[in-house]
Parts: C-alpha cells; structure tokens; sequence
C-alpha cells in the first residue's frame, strides 16, 4: 500500500544502436493469482539504442491504476516482463 507507480529502469545495449526501438508488455500479479491487463512499455518510453555508444538506463514510470482494475493494487506480489512485442533484438531490465 502507499505505492503510485511501478518504476524499473531499462537501456538498450551500445551494440543494438542501428536497431529500432525496443518494446514488450508488464503485467501485474496480485497475492490471489489474478493478473492485470498488459501494459506495453513504448506507452511510456522509446527503448532506443544508445546515441553516443555509452549505455544510458531510463527510468520507467508506470501509474498502478494504467494496469486495470482486474488486480487487487493493494496486494501486488509480482511483475511480469512478457518479451512480445519485439521480434528481436537485446536490452537491459
């Protein structure tokens, strides 16, 4: 309880600078199983890679109530990174 948003940071490797932005979906579980609706992180941030071949995180912050109303927001027990939005390519979580 007491909580707003999730925040975690990200970053695309140095390597994947030619590459386009990177993007995947988070899920919110709570202590009775259910599962919140996805988010897609591009809703929030372009994952790109590095202009100036220096890895640089970003720090992601998503409102709680941007998951839906399926979860109890008081009771998260877990975070889900469903890599499905991006065929392929490599980032840092």
């Amino acid at each position: 309880t007491g909580f707003e948003a999730l925040s975690f940071r990200v970053a695309r490797p140095s390597s994947s600078q030619s590459h386009p932005a990177y993007d995947f979906s988070i899920v919110l579980a709570d202590a009775a199983g259910s599962l919140s609706q996805p988010v897609a992180l591009a809703s929030y941030v372009e994952l790109v890679g590095p202009g100036n071949y220096t890895t640089t995180y970003q720090t992601v912050r998503i409102p709680l109530t941007a998951f839906g109303s399926s979860v109890d927001l008081k009771n998260i027990r877990g975070v889900r990174f469903a890599f499905d939005r991006t065929k392929e390519g490599s980032m840092y979580l």
